[in-house]
């Protein structure tokens, strides 16, 4: 009964353990530098950059002011964003060999590139949580969410859920008498987390197909992959714990057989020698 009851609490401490490291080891990949800049310079900095009505003369016009820049020599100029009366310009530094190779065009995006970089590098000094409690007061940006400092948090979840799942993994294995069973406990348990995938991809398809919601549909489709991935791991656990079952259980009936046919024959012999 003891035995059971902890394989219960054990197999849905998996579930959940399971499910919050995919859910980390998904927002690890998508805060990845490679990944996200590309998506959030398309999605954001071009939108506003297209919303303030700059043609293909002012873009020539900024051009040749940030060249000018870079006659006196300097090998990066800082250039002030978003100043208003009430929100303190963003400074970002751009490059003068990047500015000189570039065409008019081109300047959005390397704008985009350059406060992408600024945001993602952005040192905090306060602990993830401790942060997230000062945004919540106002007190800092969201974009600590699209940071270096959020991907390092979300890795640092990955080796603690991790752990966490070996350890109810072991514990499951140890419960399970025969130890075969094993696989049909652990693969179950995949499934359950793994059925969430559908749920994810209902989501996906309720989603506008818009610049702002990129980021957020990119988010989901990494979830509905990894959380895919871990169904079929289930499924083939569960699979080879048939297996296994239906192996041993043969295994078994022949051994019975084989015993009960060495009986006869003792038998046999007691009863030819009376």
């Amino acid at each position: 009964m003891s035995r059971n009851f902890g394989k219960v609490v054990c197999s849905i401490l998996l579930v959940v353990s399971l499910t919050a490291l995919v859910l980390s080891f998904s927002i690890y990949q998508f805060l990845s530098y490679d990944d996200i800049k590309p998506i959030f310079v398309s999605s954001f900095i071009q939108t506003i950059v297209n919303k303030s009505d700059m043609g293909e003369t002012e873009l020539a016009m900024f051009h040749s002011m940030l060249l000018q820049n870079c006659t006196t020599g300097a090998e990066t100029i800082d250039l002030p964003l978003g100043e208003d009366e009430d929100v303190k310009a963003e400074i970002i530094t751009l490059k003068c060999s990047d500015i000189k190779e570039s065409e008019p065009k081109d300047i959005p995006n390397l704008i985009g590139n350059a406060l992408f970089d600024k945001i993602y590098y952005k040192q905090y000094d306060c602990s993830f949580f401790e942060c997230v409690k000062q945004m919540q007061k106002g007190k800092l940006e969201p974009l600590i969410f699209f940071s270096s400092f959020a991907h390092s948090f979300f890795k640092s979840l990955i080796v603690l859920f991790l752990v966490v799942s070996l350890l109810l993994i072991t514990s499951i294995f140890f419960l399970n008498k025969p130890h075969y069973k094993f696989f049909n406990n652990i693969g179950i348990c995949f499934i359950i987390v793994g059925l969430q995938s559908f749920f994810i991809k209902f989501i996906s398809t309720k989603l506008p197909q818009e610049d702002f919601f990129s980021l957020i549909i990119q988010l989901i489709n990494i979830f509905y992959k990894n959380f895919f991935n871990i169904l079929i791991i289930g499924i083939v656990l569960l699979v080879l714990g048939i297996l296994f079952s239906i192996f041993l259980i043969k295994k078994g009936k022949k051994k019975k057989k084989k015993i009960k046919k060495k009986k006869e024959k003792i038998k046999k012999k007691k009863e030819e020698k009376k």
